[in-house]
């Protein structure tokens, strides 16, 4: 393939769960419906505090008892078998042991894992490639394990891969993957203001709608109670986003995240990831609306910003719901 790259997400790891239990346990914590997943289909979801605020956003796929994880089985023998792709896998899998009481399943963070994106203009022309979201796929040697996901947010960002670090490089160059950067997969994604974990997202002061959780198919509002399910709930029904995430156009040098965004004077905001030219921005609303209404520079530094406000406001981005 001439415009086929991948990236090793370093950041991201890999949570293998396994047990009878494992479905209905997943589905009492996490923000999105379990009932979607099955061999074929994975889905986004998060992981919250009992008080709404953000901890971890995942990625869920099944799994498979079969050769490549019968070492990370633990006797767990029958059962449902899920990968979790996180960031900050090790502090999430603490969180879900302190919930597991009695339930008949086990968590092993997979360090001989590796998770890759693969995207490009000429992904889905790549034999056995489905250009539907949440698709999932075995992927790599026979009998290895490996799976892969169309991204359940948004197609044009590509897919996450999930392989044994034995086989990341048999598999790209069978695919005609080329090594790619992470800018490159960041200017992806944040072009369609897909935030990215902790790089993104506050972990115990954000919630879910000041990120647009909802527009990215990350919450499912009729599965019933999850961990953080009320104040989530909440949050919609009663209009009481005060904030949300912006794509934003970057005139100047891309900001490192946390730089302070500016509005006549005033601090209305903050600069998440960036890369030269595009950027995701966390703004408060009252700022956005007083720009609607009035015009006038947002600035980042010495850096202009100017939010793809009509963009947001097309795709539903609002925290309002």
């Amino acid at each position: 393939m001439q415009n086929l790259r991948y990236v090793e997400l370093r950041h991201r790891g890999l949570i293998y769960v396994s047990g009878e239990d494992a479905k209905t346990f997943l589905q009492s914590l996490i923000s999105n419906d379990m009932d979607q997943v099955d061999h074929d289909t994975g889905i986004y979801a998060s992981f919250l505090t009992p008080q709404g605020k953000y901890l971890h956003d995942l990625f869920i796929c099944e799994g498979g008892p079969g050769i490549a994880f019968q070492e990370h089985s633990q006797g767990s023998g029958s059962g449902q078998h899920y990968l979790i792709d996180a960031d900050r896998a090790a502090d999430l899998a603490k969180r879900l042991v302190m919930y597991k009481l009695r339930a008949k399943i086990e968590f092993t963070v997979l360090t001989d894992w590796r998770v890759l994106a693969l995207f490009g203009a000429d992904l889905y022309q790549a034999p056995g490639m489905r250009a539907v979201a949440g698709d999932c796929r075995e992927i790599g040697p026979a009998g290895a394990g490996g799976r892969r996901l169309a991204d359940p947010r948004c197609l044009h960002v590509g897919l996450r891969c999930y392989l044994p670090a034995a086989c990341v490089d048999e598999t790209v160059k069978a695919l005609g993957a080329e090594s790619g950067a992470l800018a490159d997969f960041d200017q992806s994604r944040i072009c369609q203001g897909l935030p990215d974990g902790c790089r993104d997202i506050d972990p115990e002061k954000s919630t879910l709608l000041e990120y647009g959780f909802d527009r990215i198919g990350g919450i499912s509002w009729t599965k019933g109670c999850y961990v953080g399910q009320e104040v989530t709930a909440r949050m919609k029904y009663r209009n009481l986003g005060k904030k949300q995430l912006y794509v934003v156009d970057l005139e100047g040098t891309a900001p490192a995240k946390g730089t302070p965004i500016t509005l006549a004077g005033v601090q209305v905001g903050d600069i998440r990831t960036s890369v030269p030219g595009v950027g995701l921005a966390m703004l408060r609303l009252d700022a956005i609306e007083q720009y609607q209404l009035k015009g006038g520079d947002f600035a980042a530094g010495a850096t202009q910003v100017i939010p793809r406000v009509d963009a947001a406001d097309d795709m539903s981005l609002s925290s309002t719901g």
